[in-house]
């Protein structure tokens, strides 16, 4: 009887260890937060509405809709404004995918994996800057944008052509295209190194950490900058090395 009573406490003392071991596990396993959807996208923030972000992927260009979306960084639940431009996400949804441009989803969780060196949001900021030191461009007729000299992906170049379009349809009435001067030369559309009511914008990335930022109208009309940048808390912080002006 005594040996029975001493099996049945050592069995109930493992039921009690395996329980609490099983509990333990659960917690640890939850305060990961990676998405546990069978459909988790890998993405860089490059703008936060508040009600959406647009995110850039391998495949394209994303509108994330974060109505009944969740938000962790460090396993900790966060707001969703907290979500910078230049941060790093997994985003956990159901699977659907609106065929629109750029490509929409909605949310469930997103997680927060680290600052990137992601450069959509830190052109686009360079872009701003530059017009808002300028006078007027309202009477460009052409824009064309040449990205050709910048070693990121396709998609990536179509996802800055898509926030370069649009910011810059808040400057000017002018058609936005993807095009080189070279190619413009080719189609006769410059008359003498000359874009009549046109400017060639241009991104370089050179060899020695630094970009170049160009604006071009014609062997009289071009200026430019050069630059280094840094991530910061989620912000760009952009150091001008030089300028020229012809």
């Amino acid at each position: 009887m005594k040996k029975s009573a001493v099996i049945i406490s050592a069995l109930l003392l493992f039921a009690v260890l395996f329980a609490a071991c099983a509990k333990g596990s659960a917690t640890d396993e939850s305060t990961d937060k990676t998405p546990q959807n069978e459909n988790v996208l890998s993405a860089y923030v490059v703008s936060n509405s508040g009600k959406d972000l647009l995110v850039t992927a391998e495949d394209g260009l994303y509108f994330v809709s974060l109505s009944d979306s969740k938000v962790y960084e460090n396993s900790k639940e966060i707001g969703k404004e907290e979500l910078k431009a230049g941060m790093s996400v997994q985003i956990g949804f159901d699977g659907a995918v609106l065929e629109s441009y750029p490509m929409q989803i909605s949310a469930d969780v997103i997680k927060v994996t680290g600052e990137t060196q992601d450069k959509i949001s830190l052109f686009e900021k360079v872009l701003e800057e530059f017009f808002n030191q300028r006078e007027d461009y309202s009477w460009y007729k052409t824009v064309a944008l040449d990205f050709t000299k910048l070693s990121v992906s396709e998609p990536q170049k179509n996802a800055l052509e898509y926030v370069f379009t649009n910011y810059l349809r808040t400057k000017t009435n002018a058609d936005v295209i993807r095009s080189t001067r070279e190619e413009l030369e080719k189609e006769g559309k410059l008359k003498d190194g000359i874009f009549e009511n046109g400017v060639i914008l241009s991104l370089k990335e050179n060899g020695d950490s630094t970009y170049d930022f160009r604006a071009y109208t014609g062997p009289l009309g071009a200026e430019g900058s050069t630059f280094k940048a840094k991530m910061k808390n989620g912000e760009w912080k952009i150091t001008y090395t030089g300028y020229w002006i012809s």
